[in-house]
């Protein structure tokens, strides 16, 4: 995975709580037996693509499912959040 981009701002603090609040505090994976006391806040539609911090394209991930989901080896209809 690489790093953010120098122009991309960061996800605001508000929205970045409630995407964890809405997932639990929990990876969004439903069969993710992975503990995740750090939690990333993911683009499910590509940063690169939206260009923008919106509640409905935020998924609350662990470390290894972010990688996996941004892989493509995670279909995003196996996560808890909907679109």
């Amino acid at each position: 995975m690489t790093g953010m981009p120098a122009n991309r701002p960061a996800i605001p603090r508000s929205l970045d709580r409630r995407i964890r609040v809405e997932a639990g505090h929990r990876c969004a994976i439903p069969t993710c037996r992975m503990p995740a006391p750090l939690l990333v806040i993911a683009h499910i539609r590509p940063w690169a693509k939206v260009k923008c911090h919106e509640f409905e394209n935020l998924i609350a991930l662990c470390p290894n499912c972010h990688t996996l989901f941004d892989r493509g080896h995670i279909d995003h209809k196996s996560s808890t959040r909907r679109t």
